[in-house]
């Protein structure tokens, strides 16, 4: 039995370790966001601003510890890295930068990435000499990117006519997009923010952002996927309004752009995402630098892109972090927003994770208002693809350059399934006295057809008739229309080097078989095997990526001039290693 005083130490030795728990607790890491990330998502890191004022040393261990928790999350196989620029914080050594982001990315995700550096004010040295992007298209297989360099839109006294064909540029580019019906999403990266600030008022940064976001609202309206990423703005608390080193609204909320001038500013209405992509190298806003109270954290930001969404979340080196952090005034460095007439602080906050919902229905241009001019069509996808019903016939796509939007080749027609009944039921028996009903159901669609059972004699021994309540077998055949069961697929291994063999058990019904196979579960770009014997049981599909594919089979009857098709197997899952 324990006395008094040894209750009152063993209490208060489960008091502190109560609190320690709770602190550890309280600073622990948040990884939840990625704890389901799906296999089949393209996941992309973005950042700005590596320019760390101890050196490219200092600079990656940074960003080495954002990506940490970044891999910890689940995101360990990116597919894209984006970068809005500047590279070097003293202004002469951005080859040396560029290189020291790149290896740290590659170290930790190898060489086969979409990486993609836009140039920042910070990097005066030529684009192709430092290894960033050159301006404009930068699409890759899984997503769009637009580059908007430096050079194009530039800070400190735009240049007005530049920043005029730079829109222009986008404008083609979003144009081609609309005509190809593309419903990926689009990243435009810029160092230059659009949205109004103080910096604009003193240095001139955005005054012309109008015509940048003009193209890019009328784009997102239209029903393209815009995330406009930006960096820049991590000094002098300039962007504390809208949450300081963490920035993002929404498509439908509000952002402020300069009317042409450094003074006035007008209120637009967001149809495309904006945010800072993450600053990596410093930021000046904390309590012991330039103004308390704004977010001045260190983040990476990821995107895993899904079929119907994209999942957002901003990581620092503890784990997630605002999306968006809470926005306050800053009277400090002689900005004195309120004092010019100037904007209230956007005080909302939004977590990690965040979903941006894709849109499927993306408006074209008219095509005969439309020249994109040269091409050379270095990406293509299969559009207005409509699947075939029972009673209505499917379209397999024009295919459509990416690019400027020509229709490469033409789609064809898909027939109609026709209905697949199943074996009926005897809905109304047949008496002596009445007739009955038996009702077949389409498997597919669910319609419903009726036939008469006859009245059953009045001797059934002496009738000489057979009872035709029995069940037709086949479940096919009683409207006097073709029928061919449907077949599955038995095996798909990944046997030979890009080669996949598929197997299935043969159908007597058949004339012969119809594969299809994609890389996507929708079959969005899918390739057609025809086999026209039905004797054959497997096929060999080739030339194939690594990755992972889908693929579906049915069979097919020809009799009387008429095709008809058996209901679709289920998709088989394979993956393709070597």
């Amino acid at each position: 039995m324990m006395n008094t005083r040894s209750k009152k130490r063993f209490s208060s030795l489960l008091l502190v370790l109560a609190l320690v728990i709770s602190c550890l607790s309280a600073y622990a890491p948040n990884y939840s966001a990625a704890a389901d990330v799906d296999p089949d998502a393209t996941v992309v890191i973005a950042c700005s601003d590596f320019q760390h004022p101890n050196g490219n040393t200092a600079g990656q261990a940074l960003v080495q510890k954002m990506l940490d928790p970044i891999i910890d999350a689940g995101y360990d196989w990116p597919k894209g890295f984006l970068c809005c620029g500047d590279y070097d914080y003293e202004y002469t050594e951005t080859q040396q930068g560029v290189t020291a982001l790149r290896n740290t990315i590659e170290d930790n995700f190898g060489t086969d990435l979409d990486i993609v550096m836009v140039q920042g004010n910070h990097d005066q040295v030529p684009i192709g000499t430092a290894g960033m992007n050159p301006s404009g298209n930068n699409d890759t297989d899984n997503y769009g990117v637009f580059v908007i360099n430096e050079d194009d839109y530039m800070w400190y006294n735009n240049d007005q006519n530049r920043v005029i064909q730079t829109a222009e540029n986008l404008k083609k580019y979003l144009y081609g997009k609309r005509l190809a019906r593309y419903t990926k999403p689009i990243f435009v990266v810029s160092h230059l923010p659009l949205h109004y600030s103080m910096r604009t008022r003193n240095d001139g940064d955005g005054q012309y952002a109008k015509y940048i976001f003009n193209e890019l609202n009328d784009a997102g309206a239209n029903g393209l996927n815009i995330i406009f990423l930006f960096g820049h703005n991590h000094s002098h608390g300039w962007d504390d309004y809208l949450g300081g080193a963490c920035i993002y609204q929404e498509k439908g909320e509000e952002l402020l752009i300069s009317d042409g001038t450094r003074n006035s500013y007008t209120r637009e209405t967001l149809e495309f995402t904006y945010m800072n992509a993450g600053y990596v190298g410093y930021y000046y806003g904390g309590e012991d630098q330039r103004n308390a109270g704004a977010d001045d954290t260190l983040t990476m930001t990821t995107f895993e892109i899904r079929n119907d969404k994209i999942i957002v979340s901003r990581f620092d080196e503890n784990g997630l972090h605002n999306l968006k952090s809470t926005g306050v005034s800053n009277e400090s460095e002689g900005h004195n927003e309120k004092a010019n007439g100037g904007y209230d602080p956007l005080t909302n906050i939004v977590e990690s994770p965040a979903e941006i919902e894709l849109s499927k229905k993306v408006t074209p241009v008219d095509e005969s208002d439309f020249d994109y001019g040269e091409c050379d069509h270095p990406r293509s996808i299969f559009v207005d693809i409509t699947d075939p019903t029972c009673t209505e016939k499917g379209f397999d796509g024009d295919e459509r350059c990416t690019n400027c939007g020509e229709i490469l080749s033409d789609g064809m027609d898909i027939p109609a399934l026709g209905h697949d009944w199943d074996a009926g039921v005897i809905t109304t028996p047949a008496t002596k006295d009445a007739a009955g009903v038996k009702t077949y159901t389409c498997k597919r669609c669910g319609e419903k057809k009726t036939e008469t059972i006859p009245r059953l004699a009045a001797d059934p021994a002496d009738s000489g008739t057979q009872n035709p309540q029995t069940a037709n077998p086949a479940g096919a055949g009683t409207d006097n229309t073709a029928y061919v069961s449907s077949v599955a697929i038995s095996s798909a291994k990944n046997t030979a080097k890009k080669t996949v063999v598929v197997k299935w058990k043969k159908n007597a019904q058949a004339t012969g078989y119809e594969i299809w196979y994609s890389a996507k579960k929708n079959f969005k770009g899918k390739k057609i095997i025809k086999v026209k014997k039905a004797t054959t049981t497997s096929t060999k599909i080739k030339k194939l990526k690594k990755g992972t594919y889908f693929i579906k089979i049915r069979a097919y009857l020809t009799a009387n001039g008429k095709t008809v098709y058996s209901g679709w197997s289920g998709s088989k899952k394979v993956k393709v290693k070597r």
